[in-house]
């Protein structure tokens, strides 16, 4: 049942995760030479990406469900969903992901030279570079909704 106002099209961004976790998957015996564990941060940091973007998709369900005048009980509801919702991302997840990618870039840094091939080294370096952008454009429009509720 489709819900007015929600999009829930497939996204390449999920096919791009998949490919990422193939390959790191093919390839992780490789990377037992290297002094930090990149493969796995790949694979959490890849996971934790994914399940923020579906408790986004979540939350834009339950926005989008709000709108409509179904009685007190079920905005209540939903309303109370949403604040699960975004508890989890804002208080768990993206301070999950900025320490997680503190974490990446690091030990990226010392190890950059183990990694099994080229173009693992060039990916995890565009990896790193997407989340650093993600991070920053989510906490600027955090930012600038906190300053409107403000005025």
């Amino acid at each position: 049942m489709a819900v007015k106002g929600v999009d829930f099209k497939y996204d390449g961004f999920f096919l791009l995760l998949q490919y990422f976790r193939i390959i790191v998957a093919i390839n992780w015996k490789r990377y037992h030479s290297c002094a930090y564990p990149l493969h796995i941060w790949t694979v959490v940091d890849y996971t934790t990406t994914f399940i923020f973007r579906l408790l986004m998709f979540v939350d834009n369900g339950l926005a989008a469900g709000m709108g409509l005048d179904l009685g007190w009980q079920q905005r209540y509801q939903l309303f109370y969903g949403r604040i699960v919702v975004l508890s989890i991302l804002v208080l768990l997840l993206y301070p999950f992901l900025l320490a997680w990618t503190v974490i990446g870039t690091l030990w990226f840094t010392r190890s950059r030279n183990c990694l099994p091939e080229d173009g693992q080294k060039w990916g995890i370096l565009i990896w790193l570079l997407f989340s650093y952008s993600a991070l920053v454009c989510i906490a600027c429009i955090c930012v600038g909704k906190i300053s409107d509720a403000f005025t």
